[in-house]
């Protein structure tokens, strides 16, 4: 999941980071607005060009810190990167190493994790992560990385983990896996496919993996009204995320109805099939995230 510049874990890394270390201090009654600056200054400095606002801090009994509003934008706009809200934090007395429960809220959805800090492995993991109702109409970023509107209901349930000193835009130390649903979608397409401009959908599910710097997409099945398909690839990590490398394959099928509402569509769907002598139409993406290129057939 990455929104603008920098990957909304790593954010929510060095925000926890940074809250850990002034809830201490806030358990003994040092001035909350002084340590809040404090806090804000040290994710600055874990993300470069980022600017960050902290509001409303306060100490749960018996060791709780909950945050009001973490938000972070861009230091040469004030549109968000992302927007945290009614984040909670607790401790979790529990085998080696630094564990925390997670929880808050995010794009008018929720989130939820254990996050695990391995201080001799310079490594942190967002284990149990789960992502439940977030509305990606409401993220500028993810509209910029793709260069148009992205409609649909987010939810994902999985695990991820990074390097502390992981630098933005490389995917290297990167690990995570899940499933991933989102429902009500819909997104412009960059080249008309069966006259269709803009491909909306009931539900795309798909199975992810991330390994250094390679995002897999297995098991993935689009429904929609006008069509069906299924698609499996990967993304390659390079640079900023509309750069990234995209490779996808799969099949679709034209509805019935959709196919009655465009007459013209059946002569090319039939020697679609024809020439490749199935029903499901084989086709594959190519390019770049912001940049997709289209064609039916299969790989080369």
């Amino acid at each position: 999941m990455v929104l603008g510049k920098s990957s909304g874990s790593r954010l929510l890394f060095y925000l926890i980071y940074a809250l850990l270390i002034t809830s201490a201090l806030l358990v003994v009654r040092f001035p909350t607005e002084k340590f809040l600056r404090y806090a804000e200054k040290k994710v600055e400095a874990a993300l470069p060009g980022s600017k960050v606002k902290l509001s409303t801090m306060s100490y749960a009994f018996p060791l709780s810190v909950h945050l009001g509003r973490a938000q972070m934008s861009g230091l040469d706009n004030d549109e968000d990167i992302l927007l945290l809200q009614q984040v909670q934090i607790t401790p979790k007395l529990d085998g080696l190493g630094f564990f925390y429960n997670v929880s808050g809220s995010v794009l008018g959805g929720s989130f939820a994790t254990e996050l695990k800090i391995a201080p001799a492995d310079k490594r942190y993991s967002l284990k149990k992560l789960e992502l439940t109702g977030l509305d990606l109409s409401r993220s500028a970023p993810l509209a910029r990385i793709f260069r148009r509107d992205i409609q649909g209901v987010l939810k994902f349930s999985g695990e991820y983990s990074n390097s502390f000193d992981a630098s933005v835009g490389s995917g290297t130390g990167m690990a995570g896996e899940g499933v991933l649903r989102i429902t009500n979608g819909s997104f412009a397409l960059r080249q008309s496919v069966l006259t269709l401009k803009t491909l909306d959908f009931d539900s795309l599910d798909t199975v992810v993996m991330m390994q250094d710097g390679v995002l897999t997409l297995n098991e993935g099945v689009l429904e929609g009204k006008e069509l069906q398909a299924n698609f499996t690839g990967n993304l390659v990590v390079a640079n900023t995320p509309q750069s990234w490398k995209l490779d996808l394959a799969g099949g679709m099928v034209p509805n019935k109805d959709f196919l009655q509402e465009k007459p013209q569509m059946v002569s090319v769907v039939n020697r679609l099939r024809k020439q490749y002598k199935k029903n499901d139409l084989p086709y594959t993406v190519s390019g770049t995230l912001a940049n997709p290129s289209f064609r039916f057939g299969g790989t080369n």
